[in-house]
C-alpha cells in the first residue's frame, strides 16, 4: 500500500496520515512509512532483504564461539573450572 501512495506521488507524512485515519491506532508506525517511502522513491522494487547487502552476517555460531560461550556459563556455575581450563591448556 505503501508504494501505491508513493506512486501516486504522496510523501511519507501524507501516506501516514492516510493510513491512520483508516487503520487509526493499529496503523503502520511513522517511522517504518518513512522508510518504505523513502525506499521506494529510490526505485526499490523489492521487499525481501538484498542478499549483497553489507551488515552484520545472519549467523555468528563458531566452533570458536560456541566454546567460549560454553566455558563462560561453565565458569558462572564452577568457577574453579577456570582454574582447571588455564592448567589444562597450558600443559598442553
Amino acid at each position: 500500500m505503501i508504494r501505491f501512495f508513493v506512486l501516486k506521488g504522496l510523501k511519507a507524512k501524507e501516506i501516514y496520515e492516510q493510513l491512520l485515519e483508516v487503520y487509526k491506532e493499529s496503523s503502520t508506525p511513522k517511522h517504518t512509512i518513512e522508510f518504505w517511502a523513502g525506499e521506494f522513491q529510490r526505485g526499490c522494487t523489492r521487499l525481501e532483504d538484498n542478499p549483497f547487502r553489507e551488515g552484520r552476517p545472519k549467523t555468528a555460531t563458531t566452533p570458536e564461539i560456541i566454546e567460549q560461550v560454553h566455558i563462560v556459563f561453565i565458569v558462572s556455575e564452577d568457577p574453579s573450572y577456570f582454574t582447571w581450563r588455564i592448567t589444562y591448556e597450558k600443559a598442553v
